[in-house]
């Protein structure tokens, strides 16, 4: 494997993406070409990648052309199917999980009408643990879907490792996840002094680097994807230090896939 050098340092690990979209995000189309091509550019070669959250999430067959699209770009993403809960109503077993290779179920609980303690998200919960398959859960937008209100259903579900996506608000996410050893965070929007604290409360070895690529360009001065992701990586490698950085954005990874 080549060495990828970053500030001027030679780092000798595949950096990985737990948090990725591609789609359709505000009138703009982010194809999964381009999608591929940006971060294979910037050295993440393995990435957690789901469609961009709408207000139905239905997975329309453009939706399956897409996500296979996705595949057929990388054969080693790790692909997300997102659930709302009319996609549930239809598909009450989420037997769409069967028909490609999904490695992780997400719900978003600011868009989506999902109860933190309802029937139909523990539904989602238990077809997870059937299906020994991860679920990433958004936080942050509304109580409905801040961490601490998933405190309940995780502990519920130990069998079923879940990420706090965003984690927020950052106090509950630490609470869950040191009440929950199921329970994993990921770094997207989250301000690197927060990701420096999990690391003092003991928790890093549950920490995942995700950066909610494309969206959070948004936000960003920076126009060109490329560059701003290479900075993104630059200022969390400087900040945490190349030996933390690894954890969160390899060994971590690896270690919440089992995969070795």
């Amino acid at each position: 494997m080549s060495k990828k050098v970053i500030n001027n340092k030679s780092i000798d690990f595949q950096v990985f993406d737990v948090h990725i979209h591609f789609g359709e995000y505000k009138g703009h189309f982010f194809a999964p070409e381009s999608i591929n091509e940006t971060l294979t550019f910037c050295g993440v070669h393995r990435f957690s990648v789901m469609l961009f959250p709408n207000k139905l999430n239905l997975n329309t067959e453009r939706d399956k052309w897409l996500n296979t699209k996705i595949l057929e770009q990388n054969s080693s993403v790790d692909l997300l199917l997102v659930v709302s809960p009319e996609l549930l109503m239809v598909d009450d077993n989420l037997s769409i999980l069967d028909t490609l290779p999904y490695k992780m179920i997400k719900l978003h609980g600011a868009l989506h009408s999902w109860h933190p303690n309802g029937k139909a998200i523990r539904k989602v919960f238990q077809i997870a643990k059937g299906k020994h398959i991860p679920i990433m859960l958004h936080t942050g937008g509304r109580e409905k879907s801040d961490a601490g209100s998933y405190l309940n259903i995780c502990a519920d579900f130990p069998e079923v490792r879940v990420i706090l996506a965003h984690s927020r608000p950052f106090d509950e996410t630490l609470k869950v996840m040191k009440m929950c050893p199921n329970v994993w965070a990921d770094t997207s929007f989250l301000p690197i002094e927060k990701v420096k604290l999990f690391d003092r409360e003991g928790l890093i070895d549950r920490v995942l680097f995700g950066t909610d690529f494309p969206i959070a360009t948004y936000f960003s001065n920076e126009t060109n994807p490329q560059t701003w992701y290479d900075k993104t990586i630059s200022k969390m490698m400087a900040a945490l230090g190349v030996g933390t950085f690894k954890i969160i954005s390899n060994v971590n990874y690896i270690n919440f896939y089992h995969r070795y």
